[in-house]
């Protein structure tokens, strides 16, 4: 006859039995088998026929026993009764697992934080040893297979409870996830682990990010027209910006630049610009600033040049159905041109474009004059501090002066000085205003 199993125990105390109906030709005895965590089983003593003391068994070793009755009786079989049989031990704590968030199912993008409140109560009045160690997991209905995570929480007293969060994080977790959190998974001894599991069935949906990030390029600041002239000491940034902020751009993945030169009326030769080089460097998106890139080539030759970059974000999202490509010029020979101004007549604005070319040591300044038919002054744009850059500089009219005035329909007379180069141009002309 074998019992049930006995335990788990803090410690073993004593075995008592008590048995009926023994005759002189019965035999009888009693054995202990000690069950460890694994569930293999070790014979400790056999041929016990009165009470036991257990107090040498380790219950660490053995958080479980059996207790075997044997009795044979060949002559008269009438074997001998069992009256009782008893183990007397420490028991151990049992807890409590329950959850204390919203039931109903949450919703989040990927790469966002599910934060999920649990409690854990000791319903016995005995201790915990330790702190408890926490399992939890994300389980996926498209990738099932995942490693689970561990923390630890203070052991509750007999009788209090120990709140806690467990913060899940949903990377690769796209679709349907059940939620589970195991407490003591089986480290320290409890009488019962069944009720020390929440299993959150469909509780959190993620949604993949599929957007495509934003790529922002600039040359010294500026945005380039296709072929315009640069320093040739340009400053080029590239910055990405991605609408999800819970997956930030923390590495250079994805991000691949070419330079083209020379570039003409033929196909252009791209060489790539590793992130190695000592004039590229990077910062990693933060939760206060983009991906950013810095791309500073140093002392490049007159001629036609290509920009071409590629970029994607943290989950592989490409910034755009094509990748950002640009021409641009160097010219080391200082000059300035002008072109007339455009639209002409205009409606909202119009624009002045003065052109530059040549080193940055050779600055120009402008200064430009509205005036009416009858020789009124009506407003005036300078600069006689910074002065120009390289390329492209635009100074724009919108019909108002400066204090936010509105001239009537009609033809002005602009006058544009431009100094430089121990040189001072001037160019004249017309603009209509038709609102």
């Amino acid at each position: 006859m074998s019992s049930v199993l006995v335990g788990p125990a803090q410690r073993w105390d004593r075995l008592i039995m008590k048995v009926s109906e023994v005759e002189s030709v019965d035999h009888l005895s009693f054995a202990i088998l000690g069950i460890r965590w694994d569930g293999g089983q070790d014979t400790l003593q056999t041929n016990i026929l009165a009470s036991e003391d257990l107090s040498f068994i380790s219950a660490a070793e053995y958080p479980h026993l059996k207790i075997i009755f044997k009795t044979a009786d060949d002559l008269n079989l009438t074997s001998v009764q069992l009256a009782k049989w008893l183990v007397i031990y420490e028991p151990v704590a049992e807890g409590l697992i329950f959850y204390r968030g919203p039931v109903a199912q949450q919703v989040m993008f990927e790469g966002q934080t599910l934060s999920s409140d649990f409690g854990f109560i000791n319903i016995s009045d005995k201790t915990f040893p330790d702190s408890l160690t926490v399992r939890y997991n994300l389980l996926n209905y498209n990738n099932p297979v995942t490693l689970p995570s561990t923390t630890r929480i203070s052991p509750p007293m007999p009788g209090d409870t120990t709140l806690f969060t467990i913060p899940f994080n949903t990377l690769e977790k796209v679709g349907l996830n059940d939620v589970e959190v195991f407490v003591n998974p089986r480290v320290a001894k409890e009488k019962s682990y069944d009720n020390n599991v929440m299993v959150l069935s469909e509780h959190l949906k993620v949604v993949a990010d599929n957007a495509h990030p934003v790529m922002d390029v600039t040359f010294d600041g500026r945005y380039l027209v296709n072929n315009e002239f640069v320093s040739a000491n340009p400053s080029i940034v590239i910055r990405l910006w991605d609408e999800n902020p819970f997956i930030r751009k923390k590495d250079t993945l994805g991000i691949r630049i070419f330079l083209a030169f020379p570039c003409g009326s033929e196909n252009c030769e791209f060489q790539p610009i590793h992130f190695s080089r000592d004039d590229i460097n990077w910062q990693p998106a933060t939760d206060t600033s983009d991906f950013k890139a810095h791309f500073s080539p140093r002392q490049l030759v007159n001629g036609s040049y290509v920009l071409h970059i590629e970029a994607s974000d943290a989950m592989g999202n490409i910034s755009g159905e094509t990748p950002y490509e640009i021409g641009f010029r160097v010219e080391h020979e200082p000059s300035v041109s002008t072109e007339s101004p455009y639209p002409n007549p205009f409606y909202l604005e119009t624009n002045f474009d003065i052109m530059v070319t040549g080193g940055l040591n050779v600055p120009y300044f402008y200064k430009l004059q509205l005036t009416s038919l009858n020789g009124m002054r009506v407003t005036e744009f300078s600069d006689n501090t910074v002065g120009l850059h390289v390329g492209r500089n635009r100074i724009t009219w919108d019909g108002f002066d400066k204090d936010g005035k509105s001239f009537p329909n009609g033809i002005y007379l602009y006058r544009l000085l431009i100094n430089g180069n121990n040189q001072e141009r001037e160019y004249h002309g017309k603009v209509v205003l038709i609102r």
